[in-house]
């Protein structure tokens, strides 16, 4: 049965860890499709976009529109470091069922709490 539970585990961390990628990527493809679609209806222009001098890198022209889209709430940063959390948890929760982590501590502590009570 730990068995069943040490794989059920695993499957899960590697599920973290592929979720958090696909979110990322779907952030990715929206931003480049609100940016594009901004482009299509008129809101932006491209070639006033060229000649914007972007605030970040002063002195260089041409303003990112997409990558500044893209960059809103630093998802990739936030959404990576979630999912590599989760990912960690069900990891130590697999090693934990597996008595690797624990066992040895509860055994130890077991074991001398219990030398005492046998000479009495």
């Amino acid at each position: 049965m730990k068995s069943v539970v040490v794989v059920m585990n695993l499957l899960a961390a590697v599920g973290f860890v592929l979720f958090g990628g696909l979110v990322t990527e779907i952030h990715d493809t929206d931003s480049y499709s609100t940016y594009r679609e901004f482009v299509f209806v008129e809101a932006v222009d491209e070639k006033v976009l060229e000649s914007i001098v972007d605030p970040g890198t002063p002195g260089a022209k041409g303003y990112d529109m997409y990558e500044r889209i893209r960059a809103a709430g630093n998802v990739e940063k936030w959404v990576a470091r979630l999912a590599m959390t989760a990912a960690a948890v069900c990891v130590l929760n697999a090693l934990a069922t597996t008595g690797f982590v624990i066992s040895p501590l509860v055994k130890g502590r077991f074991v001398a709490e219990n030398k005492g009570a046998e000479g009495a």
